[in-house]
């Protein structure tokens, strides 16, 4: 067995910008972090 490639936390993060830039080209309005749904 392994470490994984990206930690749990990391993977979090990159979801965290990916929803944002969802977010953002639905409303068409800049988003901050941490992003909140």
């Amino acid at each position: 067995d392994r470490e994984p490639i990206i930690t749990g936390e990391e993977g979090k993060k990159a979801l965290e910008i990916i929803l944002a830039i969802y977010e953002s080209a639905k409303t068409g309005r800049e988003i901050k972090f941490p992003f909140k749904r």
